[in-house]
C-alpha cells in the first residue's frame, strides 16, 4: 500500500470508529418494555459486544497504520532547498516551527524598517541644534535577512509538493 493509500484509510477509519461508537451510544440503554430493537441479530447485548469488537479492531487497524506511516516517515528523506531530513522532521518543522520563524522573519525586517524610519525625521530638538542627519545602526544584515526571507518562501512552497510526490510513492508494509 502506498502512504497516500494509508493516509486516506486513516480518514475512513476514524469515520468508521465515530459510526460504530455512535451505534453503540445509540443502544446502550431501552425501555425493557419495549421489543428489542436488535432481536433479529441476537439482542442488543449480543450486538453491541460484537460492535465493541469491532470497534477495538478498527482501532487497532488505526494504530497499525499511523505506525507504519510513521517508521516510512521516519526512514524516507527529502531535499528542499540545500536541506535534507527526513519526512517525519520536515512534518514537525512545518508543524512546530515553520509559522513562527516566518513571524520572526518577518518582524525583524518591519523592526529594521520602522526603527530606520523613526530616525529619519529629525525631531524639534535636533532642528534647534542643527543635526541633519542621524546615522542609523542596523544590528542586523538586512541584504541576508531578505535572502532568509527568500529562502524560507521557497522552502515552504516547495516541501508540499515534495511531501505529495514521496507519499505518492512510498510504499508502507502493515
Amino acid at each position: 500500500m502506498f502512504l497516500t493509500e494509508a493516509l486516506a484509510e486513516l480518514k475512513t477509519l476514524k469515520k468508521r470508529i465515530e459510526a460504530t461508537q455512535q451505534t453503540i451510544l445509540q443502544y446502550v440503554v431501552r425501555d425493557e418494555r419495549m421489543k428489542d430493537p436488535l432481536e433479529s441479530g441476537g439482542g442488543t447485548k449480543t450486538v453491541i459486544a460484537q460492535e465493541l469488537q469491532k470497534l477495538k479492531d478498527l482501532r487497532e487497524r488505526y494504530v497499525k497504520v499511523r505506525a507504519a506511516i510513521a517508521d516510512a516517515n521516519a526512514k524516507t528523506t527529502a531535499t528542499v532547498g540545500k536541506m535534507t531530513r527526513s519526512v517525519a522532521e520536515w512534518l514537525i518543522w512545518r508543524r512546530e516551527i515553520a509559522k513562527d520563524y516566518q513571524t520572526f522573519l518577518l518582524a525583524l525586517q518591519q523592526a529594521a524598517l520602522k526603527g530606520r524610519n523613526v530616525y529619519q525625521v529629525p525631531t524639534h530638538r535636533q532642528q534647534e541644534v542643527g543635526v541633519s542627519e542621524i546615522r542609523v545602526a542596523v544590528g542586523i544584515d538586512e541584504k541576508v535577512l531578505g535572502q532568509d526571507i527568500e529562502n524560507y518562501e521557497e522552502v515552504t512552497g516547495n516541501l508540499d509538493a515534495q511531501l505529495s510526490l514521496l507519499n505518492a510513492r512510498t510504499e508502507i508494509q502493515i
